[in-house]
């Protein structure tokens, strides 16, 4: 590199006869991330949202009943988006628009019924939501390590390589109330929050929960 610009290179001679060739425009891959001075933002931004959406229509395209399909799109197709957290640089603009996305392929698959309040998605299904995680709501890098059982992780973790900036419990308690919050605000889907306040425990979401019903079945049911 010079001047911030890539210049032709006939590589990198090393002890023992070893040789490192010129790197490619593209860049190379370092833990599955593109570099080359620096991280590239663009095309893995380009590279993660395409696999993603990816996956989540095979999903949607499955046998799937509905709790499993939001489990498998909630694990599957949220880690190859969760991985880059904290490394790739996304706005608030390209993460909504990607979880706007994801609710048109759940609607056109038929597990998100056109009328149904779009809050209730992301709501945990104990509470009568349909329990998906946006990538919005997606954990910081922080909370992926600490909820990791994998040995490394927890040694980075124990090391702070990356700084807690706030309570993850705290966090994900902030923005449940939120949604909570807009889902009353709205004219008619309050109504059924106004009716069933009073009534409703975990117990009457229990077939949410279990989750064995068709998709199509499960949209239909909560948008009525």
């Amino acid at each position: 590199m010079q001047r911030g610009r890539q210049v032709g290179s006939r590589g990198i001679e090393l002890p023992e006869d070893q040789h490192i060739g010129e790197i490619e425009e593209e860049g190379y891959q370092y833990l599955g991330i593109l570099r080359l001075d620096k991280t590239l933002n663009t095309k893995m931004k380009d590279k993660i949202t395409s696999e993603y959406i990816r996956r989540v229509k095979k999903l949607c395209s499955s046998k799937l009943n509905g709790g499993n399909l939001i489990v498998g799109i909630n694990t599957w197709a949220m880690g190859i988006a969760c991985f880059s957290a904290g490394i790739v640089e996304w706005t608030m603009e390209e993460v909504a628009n990607t979880d706007r996305r994801t609710r048109k392929i759940l609607a056109m698959s038929g597990c998100l019924h056109t009328r149904s309040n779009v809050v209730r998605l992301y709501l945990p299904r104990k509470e009568g939501g349909i329990g998906l995680i946006g990538i919005k709501e997606s954990k910081s890098l922080h909370g992926y390590l600490r909820e990791s059982t994998e040995l490394l992780l927890q040694a980075a973790l124990k090391e702070k390589v990356v700084v807690e900036e706030e309570s993850l419990d705290d966090y994900e308690r902030q923005r449940k109330e939120e949604k909570v919050t807009n889902w009353k605000e709205k004219a008619l889907h309050d109504a059924f929050v106004q009716e069933i306040s009073d009534e409703a425990g975990e117990e009457s979401w229990r077939w949410l929960r279990n989750g064995f019903l068709k998709k199509e079945t499960e949209g239909l049911i909560l948008a009525a």
